[in-house]
């Protein structure tokens, strides 16, 4: 309350899904900002002190405001609808594909390349239960489907289905989700790491077309990681499958 932003410092291997939580919970105009370090400060060029400095003029800097959840690494910042984790080891760890870096912190200014966008409202977490799965399966060569229904068996609250291409699954795997979706909601979300997911090029048994027509619901272009987030957010209060669908169609879509 009252401050020009927030800073979090945290280790890399999950950033990427605390920038998208905020991204869903943070109300506040003030921005929050999310940092961490590749190299710890025994190795060469380490890069945790730089990150952090970049985070604190992110934050301080009123242009920030009203852009929600932002990550700042490596002298870029990244909005925490679209940041990922694409490598391993990289001081570069982070992208934004494919609508790439929203500024760039240099001579300790904030350079931002796009305005201010319009936000969806946060979601409210009063009364929220996070209790019980929800996984990620992904889909693969010969897929049966029958993890996905062993999984639902056990009891899980919903799935997010890592699916091929722009959002395809294995005739078997589709009988399945056919079967499971009366149970429990179904994301489908693309594997691929780039891209949306389909809407209505294609109508083979395990296509996007023959998947919505069961009820499932497509990702549009949030990726697995992302996916699953805002699927258990939205169970954990209470959705109904007509306010999932919605909430996919807004935070997922670009049109």
């Amino acid at each position: 309350e009252g401050a020009d932003g927030v800073v979090v410092v945290q280790g890399t291997d999950t950033l990427e899904e605390t920038a998208y939580f905020f991204e869903l919970t943070w109300a506040s105009e003030a921005p929050i900002v999310i940092t961490g370090a590749m190299r710890n400060p025994s190795l060469p060029s380490a890069d945790g002190a730089g990150n952090l400095l970049a985070a604190l003029t992110v934050a301080a800097d009123p242009r920030s405001r009203g852009r929600g959840s932002l990550v700042a690494f490596n002298d870029d910042v990244h909005a925490g609808r679209w940041v990922r984790k694409a490598h391993s080891s990289h001081v570069e760890a982070f992208s934004s594909n494919p609508a790439g870096p929203l500024a760039l912190v240099s001579e300790g200014l904030v350079h931002y390349f796009h305005p201010v966008a319009v936000r969806p409202a946060a979601l409210p977490l009063e009364n929220a239960d996070f209790s019980g799965l929800v996984p990620i399966v992904e889909s693969g060569v010969e897929d049966t489907g029958e993890l996905l229904e062993t999984l639902v068996k056990a009891g899980v609250k919903g799935v997010v289905l890592a699916a091929n291409g722009a959002g395809h699954v294995s005739a078997g795997s589709a009988d399945v989700i056919e079967r499971v979706l009366p149970e429990v909601p179904v994301v489908v979300a693309g594997r691929t790491g780039a891209g949306p997911t389909f809407r209505g090029t294609y109508g083979f048994r395990g296509s996007e077309s023959d998947l919505i027509a069961m009820g499932a619901t497509m990702a549009g272009w949030l990726d697995p990681r992302k996916s699953r987030l805002l699927l258990h957010t939205l169970l954990a209060t209470g959705a109904s499958r007509d306010r999932v669908e919605a909430e996919f169609r807004l935070r997922g879509d670009l049109a």
